[in-house]
């Protein structure tokens, strides 16, 4: 055969190849969406596994005519992965630069990102870009869902462009057919979990923006016990962890990687739709000394969603209750709760009591409560933190013997967590103060100080070092040294950057003999935690009111047992505020603080 020959029949096989591919495609079509902007976006394939490849063949103005590309994402575990091309005729300047992608399962968002910079040149003046895309708890279970498209810079809420795919179904689905009971234990060469069950935070916040986002968040605390056979569980960290749907793979490491925590203070956000049937559990802990990693991986049941919203209802209608003085339905509300919710039902109770002014009784339902926590530095536990507010109550009946035994414990456990928030650790820290018999020993203060000060080397976040000057103030504090105390202590003419610091600066400055610095940040302090009464996580700023600036007549806005309103009367003169509004002038820097 002549080569003259040979390139008509090339040509002819690639026209007949042409044409049934153009056949197949009419008879075919692929989902298709259009932007605004007139980007138009089609989906091609769906991937699970380790290995993501989409192979395409394209036209070129060259020899040979038709040439193959292949796109590739590798993946460290099984994972999810969408794939798109995104095609545009404007100029390139005009072309986007980015999209937020959200997949809706089961009435929730599965949010992704997708970065469109690689945007090529091809014929005819046509720009496209091919994108493998990947889900916040999107699992693989052979499902129809939904993809929505938003620009992250438009202020409509209304989604531009949409189209619906079929999911692949995940090999591991057909293995695991139906969680596993716990307790369930796995065991590594250097370290063996005992996973018990977990403990819920349960947040509805109202979102903003022009993306929608999910209005419930729940966040998953492991109850686990590790044993190892040889040295201490402080050397070993948290290095990844996961709660998704079976079939998701691992989330997105911006989103839920844990840099440095300690096994007894971690909690992950549970992502995806809640109402899978499985979920995976999985951790991956770090050796600090040695660099090396253990991995565990638990097949467990979704979250109980419905028994988290009775339980925030519960606790709205109590909030609500105590807003309005009306004690009594406060209480009520708890009267007939499940067992579940033990925790709640005496935490809330006894802030009744102590709004009553009745604190045999709080303390009495915060000594119960104390028994169902576990560590200082849980998120579950820091929900509902009992044990400052039992301190102060038993401080404020005059059983001092009694608080300082309680605070003693409680500082001392902060200060040997490495991860604890920074309100946990201001508690602690007024704790000391009132009662200087309770801090630790001054070597332990400076170990704590070195400590903040490197996490915020490591992290490059300043207010790890605000924290550490915080640690020095209560040091110099500790030690009678009033004036330096209140210079070191962090704050800002414009915000605060925890609750309880207008309560510490107005006391170290009381201290000091400052009587206009202390009088202003004791108003700011007041003004706020009227406003915030009821709310929970305020309890212990009220109790350490009370304490530190002590009245015979509650404060004007406070609320009596019988629902009438207090007078102003009571307070010292040199702390009797001027007004209740929420703008004041700071009279040293001659800035108005929120």
């Amino acid at each position: 055969m002549s080569k003259r020959n040979l390139l008509w029949t090339l040509g002819i096989v690639v026209a007949i190849a042409a044409m049934a591919t153009a056949v197949w495609m009419s008879r075919n079509p692929r989902p298709t969406a259009t932007l605004p902007d007139g980007t138009r976006i089609t989906f091609l394939k769906a991937t699970y596994g380790r290995h993501h490849l989409y192979t395409e063949w394209r036209f070129q103005w060259a020899w040979p005519p038709i040439q193959r590309e292949v796109h590739q994402i590798n993946t460290p575990t099984d994972a999810l992965r969408l794939w798109v091309r995104m095609e545009n005729n404007q100029p390139l300047h005009f072309l986007p630069m980015d999209c937020t992608v959200a997949v809706t399962a089961d009435g929730r968002f599965c949010p992704g990102y997708m970065d469109t910079r690689g945007w090529r040149r091809r014929p005819w003046g046509r720009f496209d870009a091919i994108r493998g895309l990947g889900y916040e708890g999107l699992a693989a279970d052979g499902s129809q869902v939904e993809l929505r498209f938003y620009d992250p810079n438009s202020s409509s809420n209304q989604s531009p462009a949409s189209l619906r795919v079929r999911l692949p179904k995940a090999p591991v689905l057909n293995l695991v057919k139906q969680p596993e009971p716990l307790p369930a234990e796995r065991s590594g060469k250097l370290l063996k979990v005992r996973l018990n069950g977990f403990r819920w935070v349960y947040h509805r916040w109202k979102p903003a923006g022009a993306v929608p986002t999910n209005e419930e968040v729940i966040h998953a605390c492991p109850d686990w016990q590790l044993t190892l056979p040889a040295g201490s569980l402080d050397e070993w960290e948290v290095a990844y962890i996961h709660f998704a749907p079976l079939g998701a793979g691992p989330v997105f490491p911006m989103i839920n990687r844990v840099f440095g925590a300690s096994p007894q203070s971690i909690a992950m956000a549970v992502v995806g739709s809640w109402r899978a049937p499985i979920y995976s559990f999985y951790v991956q802990f770090l050796h600090t000394p040695t660099g090396k990693r253990e991995s565990f991986e638990f097949y467990v049941s979704p979250p109980p969603v419905e028994q988290l919203r009775q339980r925030e209802q519960l606790e709205a209608q109590s909030r609500k209750a105590l807003q309005r003085g009306n004690y009594a339905h406060a209480v009520q509300v708890w009267e007939n709760a499940p067992t579940e919710f033990a925790l709640q039902a005496r935490y809330w109770r006894g802030y009744v009591y102590v709004l009553q002014g009745d604190y045999a009784r709080a303390t009495e339902e915060f000594q119960r409560a104390a028994g169902l926590l576990r560590t200082v530095s849980s998120q579950y536990d820091q929900e509902y933190e009992v044990r400052p507010a039992l301190a102060l109550c038993l401080l404020l009946m005059g059983r001092r013997a009694d608080a300082a035994q309680v605070a003693r414990d409680f500082t001392a456990q902060v200060a040997q967590h490495r991860e604890c928030l920074w309100e946990i650790e201001l508690l602690a820290n007024a704790l000391c103060l009132m009662m200087p018999e309770v801090a630790p020993p001054p070597q332990r203060v400076d170990e704590r100080t070195r400590a903040w000060v490197q996490l915020a080397r490591q992290r490059r976040n300043q207010a790890y070092a605000e924290m550490a000057q915080r640690t020095r103030a209560i040091q110099a504090a500790l030690q009678r040294d009033y004036k330096r105390a209140s210079r070191l202590f962090p704050s800002s003419p414009r915000i605060y950057n925890s609750d309880y610091d207008p309560l510490l600066l107005a006391l170290l400055y009381k201290q000091a003999g400052n009587l206009e610095l202390a009088r202003f940040y004791h108003d700011e302090a007041r003004s706020f935690l009227l406003q915030q009464r009821g709310n929970r996580g305020y309890l212990n700023g009220i109790l350490l009111l009370r304490i530190l600036f002590p009245s015979p007549a509650p404060p004007s806005g406070t609320l009596l047992p019988d629902g009438r309103a207090g007078t102003q009367g009571g307070l010292p003169r040199q702390f009797r505020p001027a007004d209740d509004g929420a703008l004041r002038h700071h009279p040293a820097r001659g800035a108005t603080v929120r």
